[in-house]
């Protein structure tokens, strides 16, 4: 690539709009967050591919609720969005792919790689001991869990 991304503890700030009853106008909001908080937010979804749309629909309710903020009638800043895409493709955790979908259009599609599949894992799974875990995160084989890492 020519160049180190930022690491997963990095932080972003990630902007956006909603809707204030009191101020009854648009208000701007944003949220300092690091690479790593952006992926938790997001990889669970991710096990099954989603449109992009729906990616960046998660993470903007997740943001808006870790700042406590109303969701109703709120946006993130899209080119926000595209360097989250950018940052999380770079660092090899999420894939994107275009693809037909059922309604016949073209959406680009998010998905984990390997590698983020066992971070998210490393990250969202609650261990019965770390040893097993990072026993079941070698193997790929989580015990009382049908998916297995590939």
């Amino acid at each position: 690539m020519g160049f180190e991304p930022a690491g997963l503890d990095a932080l972003f700030v990630v902007n956006g709009k909603y809707y204030s009853e009191r101020a009854r106008r648009q208000q701007a909001w944003e949220s300092k967050v690091s690479w790593r908080d952006i992926f938790y937010f997001i990889s669970p979804y991710l096990l099954k591919s989603i449109i992009e749309a729906k990616a960046s629909e998660i993470l903007r309710l997740a943001l808006l609720k870790k700042e406590r903020l109303p969701t109703g009638l709120s946006s993130l800043d899209d080119q926000n969005f595209q360097t989250i895409s950018v940052q999380l493709k770079v660092l090899g955790i999420i894939d994107m792919q275009a693809k037909q979908a059922t309604d016949g259009k073209m959406y680009k599609f998010w998905s984990l790689t390997a590698a983020g599949e066992k971070l998210m894992y490393q990250m969202r799974a609650i261990p019965a001991t770390v040893e097993k875990l990072d026993s079941a995160l070698a193997t790929g084989e989580f015990e009382g869990d049908p998916v297995k890492a590939d």
